[in-house]
């Protein structure tokens, strides 16, 4: 089977979108494995669009293991960025499992996603080991192991994520990415406040963020 995709990037992630518009390709969990896997064209989530209008863009967005996502804020630039280039569209609703997110892009190229209000959520650890504590604070939970801790806030936008905004948080990136991927039983997505501390002290009146 011939399919035609654009490979983009959006912020470190790599999408493959396939315009399903006209051809209707059926694909298979086993093929969007393939298509998806490093030894051939290789991406983070693959795109599929049925495009009906501007106000009617259905995505379906699926990882790298075949499953079906729910949403995600990087690919949808790549579509709104997509939907500029091939089809001159300058705003644009896209429908992901029946939720409109809302997206233009200026003259600059600049690109505005509404990914609608996020929902603070009590922890979803699945075990908590010993020597381990998780302590509930105001604005999320403090993680403590012996002379390492961190915080951060779990968050449902439309998928789980985990915001980290302990001072000098990026510094230990891989270790905390790796105790949140060890003890929740679904991933987060990770993401990291660079500039917490002076947020907090009001010097800064904009959030510095780094995606895992």
């Amino acid at each position: 089977m011939k399919v035609d995709f654009v490979k983009m990037n959006s912020q470190g992630n790599d999408f493959i979108i396939i315009d399903n518009t006209i051809a209707s390709h059926s694909l298979t969990q086993s093929q969007v494995k393939k298509i998806s896997s490093r030894e051939n064209i290789g991406c983070d989530q693959l795109l599929i669009l049925d495009i009906k209008d501007a106000q009617n863009v259905i995505c379906r967005i699926y990882n790298q293991d075949g499953s079906e996502a729910y949403q995600c804020g990087n690919g949808m630039r790549a579509i709104m960025f997509f939907l500029n280039k091939y089809y001159k569209y300058d705003n644009a609703a896209i429908i992901i499992n029946g939720i409109k997110y809302y997206a233009s892009i200026d003259s600059n190229m600049n690109i505005k996603i509404n990914m609608g209000l996020p929902n603070f959520i009590d922890s979803k650890i699945v075990a908590e080991p010993p020597r381990i504590t998780i302590e509930k604070l105001k604005t999320g939970y403090m993680y403590r192991e012996e002379d390492f801790t961190f915080s951060y806030a779990p968050i449902e936008l439309g998928n789980f994520h985990c915001v980290i905004f302990s001072d000098d948080c990026y510094s230990e990136k891989e270790k905390i990415s790796e105790i949140l991927y060890r003890y929740y039983k679904d991933e987060p997505n990770i993401s990291f406040v660079l500039n917490y501390k002076r947020f907090n002290q009001k010097k800064d009146n904009f959030i510095k963020l780094r995606v895992k």
